[in-house]
């Protein structure tokens, strides 16, 4: 599958137990918008910096440790706490969370876990509780943005926003 830029693709069906394609290839300006709790659809990725990947929904194996986001969105209304501890490594672009989920919802990383962002973190609501247990070592490019949500760190103390 090949999206240009400008093209959109919507998953919106789960995918659990096979890829929808053996290459998923993004190219800059280019959208994928996850609208389920299964699998990223690709089983080799490559998402180029200035592409997006919007999550409105997600689960436990949505997310793999081999897949470099482009623009990362996060804007779930409606899912539970997910660990990427190991599972999301790596954005070429922006890091933007917007929602992530009901109440106390929020996403961690578990273990010793590392998060390269190539461009800036956004942070406009949801909750980031950092390193659950072991240490997050996250390295930002370009501007931390707190607009909104809640921010922890890897002890779970709250960063308030100013």
């Amino acid at each position: 599958m090949y999206v240009a830029f400008g093209g959109v693709v919507q998953m919106d069906t789960s995918i659990n137990d096979f890829y929808s394609f053996n290459e998923f290839y993004m190219d800059n300006g280019a959208m994928y918008i996850h609208n389920s709790t299964g699998w990223f659809p690709g089983l080799k990725n490559t998402l180029c910096p200035k592409s997006t990947q919007l999550f409105f929904k997600y689960g436990t194996s949505t997310f793999r440790s081999e897949i470099n986001f482009g623009n990362l969105v996060l804007d779930a209304a409606d899912v539970s706490s997910i660990d990427l501890g190991g599972k999301v490594e790596h954005i070429q672009g922006d890091f933007e969370i917007r929602k992530t989920g009901k109440d106390l919802s929020g996403i961690f990383f578990s273990g010793n876990s590392t998060l390269n962002i190539h461009g800036s973190f956004i942070q406009m609501g949801g909750l980031f509780f950092g390193a659950s247990s072991g240490n997050l070592t996250c390295s930002v490019d370009q501007d931390f943005i707190l607009k909104g949500g809640e921010f922890y760190d890897s002890k779970w103390i709250r960063i308030k926003q100013l």
